[in-house]
């Protein structure tokens, strides 16, 4: 029962990462369209998904091996640091889709 609540928190925490990369394309077409950026208004939504899949392919760095001294993570740690990461994209997708709009209204 126990690896069956953890199953659905992984799932749980891949349908979050999913939705968190789809609002990180809408943040992406708004902040062009606010600011006239032609270039990216070009762009239907999946061929700006397809482009930050692309940068995040090319971004990819593998982690370094842990050594045999070092703790091993453990099932508990590996879900609570996907949903910590998770968290910090949709605070910095939002964080810098309102200072977007903030500094907009501002300037203009």
């Amino acid at each position: 029962m126990e690896n069956l609540g953890k199953l659905t928190l992984f799932l749980i925490m891949i349908v979050c990462a999913s939705l968190t990369s789809l609002l990180g394309v809408k943040v992406i077409i708004s902040i062009a369209n606010l600011y006239g950026i032609e270039f990216v208004k070009t762009f239907s939504f999946v061929q700006v998904y397809g482009i930050l899949i692309l940068f995040g392919i090319l971004k990819y760095k593998p982690s370094e091996k842990e050594s045999d001294e070092k703790e091993k993570t453990t099932t508990e740690q590996a879900i609570k640091n996907g949903f910590i990461s998770v968290f910090e994209g949709l605070m910095h997708y939002l964080i810098v889709w309102g200072l977007g709009f903030l500094m907009f209204y501002i300037l203009s």
